[in-house]
């Protein structure tokens, strides 16, 4: 950034005076203005853009990790029954048929 001194100093030295010093020291005012907008703009298109860039990286590492347990409760799903269809079984214990005393008919 240049000061207003320094820019008069280098006009009167590049021979302006007057009205003409007035006007460049104005136009470089301006141009160093929209500089210092445009870099702010590029910075937070930057910034913009590390955002998303961890907010996608947070995603695909949570994504992961939900794949992971997924894959961990099949696993243990598989280990547990033996049934490769997918259903569990009932877990339902019979009581033993006594000849005589028990009815067929009830079975």
């Amino acid at each position: 950034m240049t000061s207003l001194a320094d820019l008069v100093a280098l006009g009167e030295h590049m021979g302006y005076a007057g009205e003409e010093l007035r006007e460049f020291v104005s136009h470089e005012q301006a141009q160093e203005r929209e500089e210092r907008l445009e870099e702010r703009e590029r910075m937070a298109r930057k910034e913009e853009i590390e955002r998303k860039k961890e907010e996608m990286e947070q995603h695909t590492k949570l994504e992961l990790a939900r794949i992971e347990l997924e894959k961990a409760k099949i696993a243990a799903g598989q280990s547990k029954e033996s049934n490769s269809s997918g259903f569990e079984r009932p877990k339902v214990k019979l009581l033993q048929f006594v000849e005589g005393r028990d009815d067929t008919t009830v079975w």
